[in-house]
Order: structure tokens, then C-alpha cells, then sequence
């Protein structure tokens, strides 16, 4: 496909990720977000109104407009690989917010769909771009820290009752997946991106201890990578900052 100068961008999802996406796209200058599409039609009219873009309501309706070169889905973790198969299937370049599914086949599917259209394919895990985290991955690529044995990542949060019941997806299996999948999925990158690829899950529990939810807020695991080394991983969104002194 042939991109325009400025990039044109569809942003499909106009929630509270969404938007805080168009702030940042407001910031590159070789940007421009043409096209806004939610399930929620009006709320989709709204943020074009506000940024001068064309509404949509329906994913393939944008992705074949031709108004756009690539997409930026902010929508529930649940639907990202559907809807990105769509936008790859009109020759759409992608840009994901973590994860990018919550099943393994549809997220290898999308990443294969894009590999032979030769598109570009992009998850957001910005963490990955900190000077800390970029020093510790140099050293770790250039051996100066010598084999990893172990490692370990911990993501104590809290999330309140309201924060899940604020829209109908939150704490779902099927569109949020739980502590793992949303809060503590930077943490999970991070692990695989120093330590390497997982080889077994020895050990997991996942727990629902604090809120009336559908998917786990609390979870603890040990894993074994393929280069020996083992790693811990303890995720939460119960613990409470009034029970912490």
C-alpha cells in the first residue's frame, strides 16, 4: 500500500484509553487521526466532532473507507486480534494496546496475517523504552551480567469495586482476563523480553479474593525458561492502600 504524508490514523475504541491516544497522536507531527470508530455511535460523533475526524460505528466500515493507512485499537483486550485481523485484511498497518489478544491462536493468527500482507504490526508496552529498562536489557544482551538464573516480577496494585463496575468489561474473562492479562502484563513483558521465551508454567493459582469478579485479581505462578533459568511472578489488585501503613 502507499502511505500518505501525514500518517493517517483510525482510532478504533474512543474510551479512556482512546483518548488518552489522541493526546499523544495530537503530539507527532507526521500524524493525524482521520477516523474514530466505537461500538458507541454517539460517543464515536462526539470525539470526531471534537478533532474534526470521520465517526464510525463499525470496524470494517472504517478499515475500508479509505481514509486511513493504519489503525490504533484501544478497544477491551478481547476484541483487539478480531479487529485487527479486519484492519489487516484491507491492508491496514496496526498498532495494538497491550495485550495483544487474550487467546494465544487469535493473537498468532493476526501476528501471521500481518507477516504476509508485510505489514507493520506494533504492541503497545512502553515501558520497554525507559533508559532504566533499555540499560538493563544492553547489559543483559551483552552478557555483562552474566547468566540469569532467576528473576522475579511483582505487581502489588489496588483496584477498587467501582473501577471494575465502571463499564461491563472489566474483570470479565473474556475481555479483560484478569490481574495478569491488564496490570500486570508490562511486568510478564518484561520477564520474556530479559529472561527468554517460557518453556513450562510449574506452578500457577489463580485467585478471585477481593471483588466480585469473573477473572482472577490475585495470581501467583513459577515459570521455567528455555534457558534453565526459573522466574516468580506474584500479581494482585487486592492489596488496599487503607490497609497499607
Amino acid at each position: 500500500m502507499t502511505v500518505t504524508k501525514p500518517l493517517r490514523i483510525g482510532l478504533i475504541g474512543c474510551g479512556a484509553m482512546g483518548r488518552k491516544h489522541l493526546e499523544l497522536w495530537a503530539s507527532v507531527p507526521d500524524a493525524r487521526v482521520t477516523a474514530v470508530c466505537d461500538a458507541d455511535a454517539a460517543r464515536a460523533a462526539a470525539v470526531a466532532e471534537e478533532i474534526s475526524a470521520v465517526p464510525f460505528h463499525d470496524v470494517a466500515a472504517l478499515a475500508s473507507s479509505g481514509l486511513v493507512d493504519a489503525v490504533d485499537i484501544c478497544t477491551p483486550s478481547g476484541l483487539h486480534a478480531v479487529q485487527g485481523m479486519v484492519a489487516a485484511k484491507h491492508g491496514l498497518h496496526l498498532l495494538v494496546e497491550k495485550p495483544l489478544d487474550l487467546a494465544l491462536h487469535r493473537a498468532r493468527d493476526l501476528v501471521r496475517e500481518c507477516k504476509e500482507r508485510r505489514l507493520t504490526l506494533a504492541c503497545i508496552f512502553q515501558r520497554r523504552t525507559l533508559p532504566g529498562a533499555q540499560a538493563v536489557a544492553r547489559a543483559v544482551r551483552q552478557g555483562s551480567l552474566g547468566r540469569i538464573l532467576s528473576c522475579s516480577a511483582y505487581v502489588k496494585w489496588w483496584r477498587s469495586q467501582e473501577y471494575y463496575g465502571a463499564n461491563g468489561w472489566r474483570g470479565t474473562r473474556a475481555m479483560d482476563g484478569g490481574v495478569l492479562a491488564n496490570q500486570a502484563i508490562h511486568a510478564l513483558d518484561h520477564l520474556c523480553w530479559l529472561a527468554g521465551r517460557v518453556a513450562d508454567v510449574e506452578y500457577a493459582r489463580l485467585d478471585t479474593l477481593c471483588h466480585r469478579i469473573e477473572a482472577e485479581d490475585n495470581a501467583v505462578a513459577v515459570l521455567r525458561f528455555e534457558s534453565g533459568a526459573r522466574g516468580v511472578i506474584e500479581a494482585t489488585t487486592c492489596c488496599s492502600p487503607d490497609l497499607c501503613t
